[in-house]
């Protein structure tokens, strides 16, 4: 399944978004844009450096000096998190 793209932080810029879409190694900021998180989770999840009880970070891999996500990688992290429903849907308010 494809996670998809924070549509509200792309459209100021429709090129970034297509490309996004493209594309199957993000750099760290698109990383940060597909998921949704921000640079600094992404970067500390790589050193190691978030706190204990943090989500555990996607995977990544090195390209040269390069840091990439893998847009499969980042779809089954995401994946991985619990979906959340609504009072309604679990019988509650109505």
């Amino acid at each position: 399944m494809m996670a998809k793209i924070n549509e509200s932080r792309l459209e100021t810029n429709p090129a970034l978004a297509e490309i996004l879409k493209q594309k199957r190694a993000l750099s760290e900021d698109e990383a940060a844009i597909y998921t949704d998180t921000s640079i600094s989770f992404l970067r500390k999840g790589r050193e190691g450096a978030l706190p204990s009880g943090a989500a555990a970070p996607p995977p990544f891999i090195k390209v040269g000096k390069s840091v990439r996500y893998l847009r499969d990688d980042l779809d089954s992290w995401l994946d991985h998190f619990p979906k959340q429903l609504t009072t309604a849907q679990k019988g509650g308010a109505k």
